[in-house]
């Protein structure tokens, strides 16, 4: 058999991640020694610490008929997500002004 096509998927949980640009794969055509290099922005739901991968090789032939698939040994990396910095100076900045407020008897209130 001739294989003349390779697709790589790279894994990742679509409940934890939200793929914003580009594609986790490729369907390509490549030469002995050469390198591909492919390229995708996720966002993640929430933050904690997450394995990512594995990443998958499958070689195709031309018209599809005959392929063959490997997964990469050691290709699960785990990930940690941490809030935005954004996010953690502007909870900084509230927690700060409500002691401050509480501190020194500042209070907001409505009258109805």
């Amino acid at each position: 058999n001739k294989f003349e096509f390779i697709e790589v998927r790279d894994y990742y949980n679509p409940t934890l991640f939200r793929l914003v640009l580009g594609e986790n794969h490729i369907l390509t055509r490549i030469d002995p020694k050469e390198t591909i290099k492919f390229s995708y922005v996720l966002q993640p739901r929430v933050r904690g610490e997450y394995p990512f991968g594995p990443l998958s090789v499958i070689v195709k032939d031309r018209l599809g008929f005959n392929s063959e698939e490997r997964i990469v040994p050691k290709s699960v990396t785990k990930i940690l997500i941490y809030p935005p910095y954004e996010d953690i100076k502007r909870i900084e900045i509230l927690g700060s002004k409500r002691s401050l407020s509480l501190n020194y008897g500042i209070q907001r209130s409505k009258m109805k």
